[in-house]
């Protein structure tokens, strides 16, 4: 058991959701890995990070306040807005294989995308657990996230990547557990043989 703390804003008055201010975090000096973040452009303005101390050393905290309280004060500039879905999500469905690369170990997952014309929905199934994926498809840039419930808690996976025949190269960031890299690559069917 851990306590944990979370602060919250709304980012139509502090210009940074939290996925972007951990993000930010994660990228830049000094490092800090945040437990969980919410909030997202346009609409889900109520923004929030979640810090868990277990691994924290002491004198830590006045660190990690004070850069918190610096991007929040003056957060860096939002990214640019993302282009409008195209029907194009459809070219998608089916199953992927997917293959994580932590840096110390890797994991093949599978992904199953749902036909539509402008939002990429679906199932993410894991080596133990899965959960639903919700996204977009603009051109050849793929979008998605995912969830799964792990011991009570949520493993959460955002996914940006890009299209490129039969395979889907990007990043995933997983929250604390930083940034991977992952390639998904449509699944080949063995053909049965004839019948004899």
């Amino acid at each position: 058991r851990s306590p944990r703390l979370t602060i919250s804003w709304d980012s139509s008055k502090i210009n940074i959701t939290g996925p972007e201010l951990a993000k930010t975090l994660l990228d830049t000096e000094p490092r800090i890995v945040v437990a969980g973040s919410s909030g997202a452009r346009p609409n889900r303005t109520a923004s929030s990070i979640w810090i868990i101390p277990y691994q924290m050393m002491p004198g830590e905290e006045k660190a990690v306040a004070a850069r918190i309280r610096a991007l929040l004060a003056s957060p860096p500039p939002p990214p640019a807005p993302e282009p409008q879905p195209t029907p194009t999500a459809s070219v998608l469905a089916g199953q992927w294989d997917l293959a994580l690369n932590f840096g110390r170990g890797s994991a093949n997952h599978i992904l199953f995308f749902e036909a539509a014309t402008d939002r990429l929905t679906g199932t993410h199934r894991g080596e133990f657990f899965s959960g639903d994926l919700n996204g977009s498809v603009s051109g050849p840039n793929v979008k998605f996230r995912s969830a799964h419930r792990v011991h009570g808690t949520r493993l959460s996976y955002d996914f940006t990547g890009r299209l490129d025949g039969d395979a889907i190269t990007g990043t995933v960031f997983m929250g604390e557990y930083g940034t991977a890299p992952f390639t998904a690559s449509r699944h080949k069917y063995q053909q049965s043989g004839p019948r004899r």
